[in-house]
């Protein structure tokens, strides 16, 4: 089944630093969001996440963007 595949997703932070992520396409981004966070050291809500300049919605998932 396509929704239990798991992927690799790659955060890039403004230095150009990369963080990857293996997770299952129906997983919602905001499970992605509070662990990256959580390895920064930062707040949540102190952060934006985009791709191709649109921002990701928490709810949103892999299949869904």
């Amino acid at each position: 089944m396509e929704e239990e595949e798991v992927i690799t997703i790659r955060l890039k932070d403004q230095t150009g630093e990369e963080t990857m992520f293996r997770i299952r396409r129906n997983t919602p981004m905001g499970k992605v969001f509070k662990a990256y966070a959580q390895r920064k050291g930062v707040e949540t809500h102190s952060l934006r996440y985009l791709i191709d300049g649109e921002d990701i919605v928490r709810s949103d998932t892999p299949l869904s963007i």
